[in-house]
């Protein structure tokens, strides 16, 4: 569900003041656009079990026009995959590419109308947050929502205004990004999921989380930290993660995501399952939670999307462009699966929507559908300063 493995986001301690962040954030040599690094505060996160810090990394482009006019800007919201930095979206880690770059080519045509974009962190130090408050992960479906839009709307010439904002994502955070929106129509008003995590009927079974394979190797985990005390010196649970993400094996990286994604949407079962959740967790989790079952709760969690569309369905009417974009050929067959179980809740009932099915797989065409599909797609629904 991410693009890269293995890298661990480093978190300064304190932040620096945005005006210097301006100073260092880089230019592309190709056009006037600047790209910022910052960091965001990040309250919504506090109190998280797994300890997540209160500053977390963003990287924003402000487009050709924005450093010499004085004009305000709707603002596109960015959510990364699992397991994914805000940076390798920006430093050719990706295939070479850098979404910068891309937007200064459509800016340059003037083939698009200019928007900031905020790529916004989503990975936790479980490996992914999956954007939903969770009392082991912290708040992060708040964050985005609370924190970075008002961050965003403080610090940079924004239209502050739903109808200036949009979300777009790739994976896991195609996933949130349509949960979000579904959820804060009065916060965003449309959206623009790329290969979304979505389970269609049955879909949890073809993703394999409650795979006897996982289950045991959960268990063995488990029992090792127990008897193993170098496995919590060496940084307990979020240590073991990045040890498995580290690793080239598939497996590896699907029972960290497994891991990460128990402890999202069902923090109580969590408890009992994941290695080196002990001591006052209990305490701060269970009072919070009310999960009935491991496989419900899990389901819940990318599937349930009949009772969702229902649930949401006058937000989901609100919202002026909801698009569902995804590769046929997707080594993770429940991800198509799912994005057209979602389509056809839609259309029944009546909610527009696009399904744009292509011939690529996962995120091998993620930078040619961005920049041919869902740039302009949302630019056209942005509101503009003036408008």
């Amino acid at each position: 569900m991410g693009h890269r493995h293995g890298r661990v986001i480093a978190f300064a301690g304190t932040a620096l003041p945005l005006a210097l962040a301006l100073l260092v954030g880089c230019s592309d040599a190709r056009g006037p656009g600047k790209t910022v690094a910052v960091e965001i505060p990040a309250p919504s996160l506090a109190g998280s079990v797994v300890g997540e810090p209160d500053r977390q990394p963003a990287r924003i482009y402000l487009p050709p026009s924005y450093v010499d006019g004085r004009r305000r800007y709707p603002v596109v919201y960015y959510l990364p995959g699992f397991d994914s930095s805000v940076d390798e979206y920006f430093d050719g880690s990706l295939s070479g590419w850098n979404l910068a770059a891309d937007l200064e080519r459509l800016h340059a045509t003037r083939a698009l109308s200019e928007f900031i974009v905020v790529v916004l962190n989503g990975r936790n130090r479980l490996g992914g947050s999956f954007y939903v408050d969770s009392p082991l992960t912290g708040g992060w479906e708040s964050f985005v929502v609370d924190d970075v839009v008002s961050f965003t709307d403080r610090e940079f010439r924004t239209l502050p205004d739903a109808r200036s904002r949009a979300l777009v994502g790739d994976s896991m955070g195609g996933s949130g990004a349509l949960r979000i929106a579904m959820r804060h129509s009065d916060r965003f008003s449309s959206v623009y999921a790329l290969s979304p995590g979505l389970f269609a009927p049955d879909g949890i079974v073809q993703a394999g989380l409650l795979s006897a394979h996982r289950a045991a190797a959960t268990a063995w985990w488990r029992r090792r930290m127990e008897v193993d005390p170098e496995i919590e010196r060496a940084g307990g649970l979020p240590g073991l993660v990045d040890t498995l993400l580290s690793s080239h094996d598939r497996f590896n990286h699907r029972l960290a995501f497994t891991w990460a994604y128990t402890a999202a949407f069902a923090p109580a079962a969590a408890l009992t399952l994941l290695p080196g959740l002990a001591g006052d967790v209990a305490s701060r989790v269970a009072p919070k939670s009310a999960d009935q079952s491991l496989r419900e709760a899990l389901e819940r969690g990318f599937g349930d999307l009949e009772r969702k569309v229902q649930d949401h369905r006058e937000n989901l009417l609100s919202l002026s462009g909801i698009a569902v974009d995804c590769g046929r050929d997707d080594r993770l067959a429940w991800i198509p699966a799912g994005c057209q179980h979602l389509a056809d809740l839609l259309a029944a009932a009546a909610i527009p929507h696009d399904l744009r099915l292509h011939e690529g797989g996962h995120i091998d065409r993620l930078p040619l559908r961005l920049r041919d599909e869902a740039w302009p797609y949302l630019a056209k629904r942005l509101r503009q300063d003036g408008e």
